[in-house]
C-alpha cells in the first residue's frame, strides 16, 4: 500500500489538531510520513513552535493555580486607590 503524501497545510491542521484532542492512527501516519518526505523548514519549525506554546500555557496554567509566594501582586495601598479612583467614577455617573 502506498501512502499519499499531505500537503503542508493539512500537516499543520492535524499538528494543531493534535494539541486538542488525539489523532487517529491514519492521521499520525499520514503527519510522521509528511515530517519525515517534506523539505520544507517551515513545517517542523511549526511543529516546535506549537510545542513551545503548549508547554508555556501549561506553566502558565500551573502557576495560576498555585501562585508562587513572591508572585508579584498589587500592594494594599495601590488597591485601595484603585478603588478609592473606582468609587469616584461611580459617583460621577448618578
Amino acid at each position: 500500500m502506498l501512502i499519499s503524501p499531505i500537503s503542508c497545510r493539512r500537516a499543520a491542521e492535524l499538528e494543531s489538531k493534535s494539541m486538542e484532542q488525539p489523532l487517529s492512527f491514519w492521521e499520525r501516519i499520514l503527519l510522521r510520513y509528511h515530517y519525515y518526505i517534506c523539505k520544507h523548514v517551515c513545517c517542523n519549525s511549526f511543529k516546535e513552535k506549537l510545542e513551545l506554546m503548549r508547554s508555556g500555557c501549561k506553566k502558565m496554567s500551573r502557576e495560576c493555580q498555585d501562585p508562587p509566594a513572591e508572585s508579584p501582586c498589587l500592594s494594599k495601598d495601590c488597591k485601595r486607590k484603585i478603588l478609592d479612583a473606582l468609587k469616584c467614577c461611580d459617583s460621577d455617573k448618578e
